[in-house]
Formats: structure tokens, C-alpha cells, sequence
């Protein structure tokens, strides 16, 4: 499952002030945007569910691959890295279905502590399609695959 980073929709205006106060310290360093998924809830499901069941559901981090979180530096213009990370959210619109929906959020970097993420845009050599993993590198040290990938990667080379 996808984790949880806000547990409710972040309004423009609040990221504003989000952003003006991080402009106002002098560093937005530490920010972070990353695409939020609002998944729809039946009634029937709301109904078994606590309120913190619910939110947590409903509010998500969107992942790719597997269950890796992609981000945008907010730093240095957050004008300009809010459209990179719009286009993130277009493409995993685009790829899901409509009742779901991806709006860029903002976190602190540090709210990824545990979560596997990788900033977007940023250059990738491998993906392991099984297992998730992101890799900069090919070289078979360092590159940990699981043995799916191994074998299919081994067979690719041999034809």
C-alpha cells in the first residue's frame, strides 16, 4: 500500500503559505512536492471504517514504480518546480482511473524518512519490474535485482 504522508487535500492557498513562510526563514531546501492520490470511497467502506481508517485510505502518496515515492525539489523557484510536478501528477492521471485524482503536495523532505523515494527527473539506468527497485547503476556489484530479474536480464543477453 501506498503510504501516507497528509492525511487531507492541501488547498493552493495553503501551499502559498506554506512557501511564503519557508521564503520568509530563507530556505526552502527542506520542501518538497510530492503527488498526493485522492482515492474515491464507497459508502460501504466509509461505514467499517474509523475516521483515521478513512483518511488514511483516501489520502495517499501516488508511487511508481511499485512502491517507490517520485519527487520535485521545491527549491530554487517553486513557481517553476509546481509545473514539473503538475506534469508528474498528469501522467499518473493519465495512467489511472478518472474517479481517481493527483494533486501536487508539498512535505518535508524529512516526512519521507522511511518511504523508498527517488527525485523525478533524475537520471535512472534500471527498474526492477518485479521487485520495484531503482537503480543508478548496471554494473552487476552493485545492482541488487530479485532473481526474476536476474534471469530475465541474463536472458536478454544471451539472444
Amino acid at each position: 500500500m501506498a503510504p501516507v504522508l497528509f492525511t487531507q487535500q492541501q488547498t493552493e492557498s495553503w501551499q502559498r503559505e506554506i512557501i511564503a513562510g519557508a521564503v520568509k526563514v530563507g530556505d526552502l531546501r527542506p520542501l518538497i512536492w510530492f503527488i498526493q492520490m485522492i482515492v474515491p470511497l464507497s459508502k460501504a467502506e466509509a461505514r467499517t471504517m474509523t475516521q483515521a481508517e478513512r483518511q488514511a485510505h483516501r489520502y495517499r502518496a501516488a508511487c511508481w514504480p511499485s512502491s517507490w515515492v517520485p519527487y520535485v525539489e521545491v527549491a530554487p523557484d517553486p513557481a517553476r518546480t509546481r509545473i514539473d510536478a503538475e506534469l508528474l501528477a498528469g501522467l499518473f492521471a493519465a495512467k489511472n482511473p478518472p474517479a481517481m485524482t493527483f494533486v501536487p503536495a508539498l512535505a518535508l523532505r524529512s516526512d519521507l524518512g522511511a518511504v523508498k523515494h527517488y527525485e523525478y527527473g533524475s537520471e535512472w539506468d534500471l527498474i526492477c519490474s518485479r521487485c520495484g527497485g531503482v537503480f543508478q547503476t548496471v554494473d552487476p556489484v552493485a545492482v541488487r535485482l530479485c532473481a526474476g530479474c536476474e534471469y530475465r536480464l541474463y536472458r536478454m543477453a544471451m539472444y
